[in-house]
């Protein structure tokens, strides 16, 4: 608790000497640099926890006002903000604190448009500004540390808080702000100052970025919400539907003129990255402004030459582009196209209705005459037919390579197994002597000891007889001793009966020594007779069954390891030597580069017929046009029916894949359902 209380005790005065400093009273310099002291101590966790909990960011925002009138103060604050939202918590920051964003960015503007020479002051903050982010931030990709603004600041700060997952109300909020006004506005300011011959150079790669990041809020800030979309579409007499048709052909000229090209973008090696971004940007917030809404729909669609532009983005793109960003021409293309035309009939008309015989893109592309003479409907109908072919082809090849990694397995298995029993064959057959011969001296030694076990009195001689005999022997050797000593010298008589009793002693302790070693035998005489009581009786089967494994003395062992040694030998000669058989780190690469090619087909078969399951959504609702509907029915073969099927089989997937729970999915699925219902009424 002591230290609890030292700590907010410290805090405390902290705050008071920081916060102190942002008063309207003082000095800018001294604002700002309270206001940059603050962004640093923010960096810590417990520090900004400490600002929430003790609800301080209302006073700060509150004592920030004015500050769009000094850059250095603006630029502090900026940063300062933008270091609060690092917490990824929810959305904090009061309509006070937004009106001064837009007050900074509009004086950003007047800035840009009377440029002057930047003051010490602000250098000074920059520089500290650039040290700390450097140090303090894991990652920074889309700012210009060198040369970082106010604007670049709200940009990013205004990104992550108005990300998919927060509340549509906060966007609604952000909107009466104004800050969609200020970005459609500089979206074309930016435009103005792209490079008009279409070069790829740094700076037109910056400008084709920062736009890609204006964009990029622009579709936070219309997802999921009707009332910012309608409100984007008709701003100043719609000009954003300009805007975003000048951006795609812009970007279209850009990757058609300067194929193959590299530059270093932001110490990052690109080629046509910041374009691609850009272009896949404006798919994007065109399909969050379509989604679900009929007005805006009509909208783009009357615009002139806007389904063109997107059709050479689907149709003719993929051709020119890089392998990794076909998939999102694709699918973006057509989801938007699935987006226009299903909602508004009349849109469905003007797809069938464009021509590709005069695109700008036409000498730049090198497309075959042919396909440019096409209609619409055709090309899309040769798309859809090419994605099919290609769809089943990888289809059949990864369940080719699937079962033949599965019989070579199993043809492995088989010849290990034929292998092992051709060498057991061969050895035994080679080895049949020799087996006998083991065999014969194996029964003849259980014989021997069968019969041991059985008669041990005939088999071997008691050893008490043995031992009784011998002091016999010895006993009548003394005694042949005693009569030449009492016949030869009588002094030796008293040495003879001391031998004498010594000898009689050694005789009483040796019939000790017998007594207690007979006990010990027939001790186990009567366990072995009582094992031998305890076995079952043999049966005819038991009689015929091979015997029991004799105790092995260690030259029968020595000559079972040579029979063990001679028959791998044998195996080795049959399958081959082992260091060519070591085959279980061979065969699992072998298995490994199988999976992964199959892994690889999968892959691609998926990426197939998901753009053939969009081409075939996007037909179905072509179909809803009787004079496309004629037409899809000559040229699809064998049959239209198969876009029934395909559209099934995609059902099958989303329902598989688990995607029906959320509900831009199920709105999707409904669609898909309703035009598989559609179709096979008419086809």
């Amino acid at each position: 608790c002591g230290s609890f209380a030292e700590f907010g005790k410290q805090w405390y005065q902290r705050r008071v000497r920081v916060f102190e400093g942002m008063k309207h009273s003082e000095p800018m310099s001294v604002r700002a640099l309270s206001v940059f002291n603050t962004t640093k101590n923010c960096f810590k966790k417990d520090y900004r926890t400490q600002i929430r909990k003790n609800n301080l960011l209302k006073s700060i925002f509150k004592e920030l006002e004015g500050a769009e009138t000094d850059p250095s103060l603006s630029l502090c604050a900026c940063a300062l903000f933008y270091t609060i939202a690092l917490d990824e918590r929810q959305f904090d920051f009061s309509k006070v604190a937004l009106e001064l964003l837009v007050k900074i960015l509009k004086a950003e503007e007047e800035r840009l448009k009377k440029p002057e020479k930047p003051t010490k002051s602000l250098l000074s903050f920059r520089k500290r500004i650039n040290d700390l982010f450097k140090e303090e931030l894991k990652e920074a990709e889309f700012l210009d540390l060198d040369n970082i603004t106010s604007e670049q600041l709200i940009l990013e700060l205004l990104i992550f808080l108005t990300a998919p997952t927060s509340q549509i109300d906060n966007k609604e909020e952000i909107r009466v702000c104004g800050i969609i006004d200020h970005y459609i506005s500089a979206l074309g300011a930016s435009l103005t100052r792209l490079d008009k011959g279409n070069r790829l150079t740094n700076e037109n790669c910056q400008r084709f970025l920062r736009i890609e990041r204006y964009l990029q809020l622009i579709e936070n800030l219309t997802y999921m919400s009707s009332d910012n979309q309608n409100y984007t579409v008709n701003f100043k007499e719609k000009t954003i539907l300009r805007t975003l048709h000048k951006i795609l052909s812009a970007t279209l000229n850009v990757i058609h003129n300067n194929k193959g090209r590299k530059i270093k973008l932001l110490n990052r090696s690109r080629n046509l990255e910041s374009i691609y971004d850009c272009l896949f940007g404006v798919l994007r917030m065109m399909l969050n402004l379509t989604h679900g809404n009929e007005y805006t729909c009509r909208e783009i669609g009357k615009y002139d030459n806007m389904f063109a532009v997107i059709l050479e983005i689907v149709l003719f793109l993929p051709g020119v582009a890089d392998p990794k960003h076909k998939l999102d021409c694709y699918t973006l293309g057509l989801g938007l196209l699935i987006n226009l035309l299903g909602e508004v009939p009349e849109n469905r008309r003007l797809v069938t209705a464009c021509k590709f015989e005069e695109s700008p893109w036409f000498d730049a592309c090198e497309d075959e005459l042919e396909m440019r003479a096409k209609s619409s409907l055709d090309l899309i109908v040769d798309t859809f037919i090419s994605f099919h072919t290609r769809s089943k082809a990888l289809e059949k090849e990864t369940f080719s390579e699937a079962e033949s990694l599965c019989m070579t397995q199993e043809e492995e298995e088989g010849k290990e197994s034929v292998g092992n029993g051709h060498s057991v064959e061969n050895g035994s057959g080679e080895e049949e002597e020799k087996g006998n011969d083991v065999d014969a001296s194996s029964k003849e030694e259980i014989n021997e000891k069968g019969s041991e076990e059985k008669t041990p009195e005939k088999a071997e001689e008691p050893r008490s007889r043995r031992v009784t005999r011998s002091t016999a022997k010895n006993a009548s050797q003394t005694g042949e001793k005693k009569a030449e000593e009492n016949e030869g010298d009588e002094k030796k008589a008293e040495e003879g009966e001391k031998e004498d009793k010594e000898i009689e002693e050694n005789d009483k302790e040796g019939e000790e020594i017998i007594e207690e070693e007979q006990k010990t035998e027939e001790m186990d005489t009567e366990e072995t007779q009582k094992e031998n009581s305890t076995e079952p009786e043999t049966t005819p089967q038991q009689e015929d069954s091979p015997p029991l494994e004799p105790k092995l003395e260690p030259a029968s062992l020595s000559s079972i390891e040579d029979q063990d040694s001679q028959k791998m030998e044998q195996l080795d000669a049959f399958l081959g030597p082992r260091t060519k058989r070591g085959d279980d780190k061979e065969q699992g690469e072998r298995v490994k580069k199988v999976v992964d090619n199959m892994i690889e087909k999968a892959g691609e078969h998926m990426e197939q017929s998901m753009i053939e399951s969009y081409l075939a959504l996007l037909l179905g609702l072509l179909t809803k046009d009787e004079d496309a509907l004629d037409r899809i029915k000559e040229t699809i073969k064998p049959s239209p029916k198969l876009l029934i099927e395909v559209l099934r089989n995609f059902l099958q997937f989303m329902n598989m894949a688990s995607l029906s729970s959320a509900a831009a999915s199920k709105s999707g699925m409904q669609q898909i359902r309703s035009i598989v219902h559609w179709l096979s009424a008419v086809l």
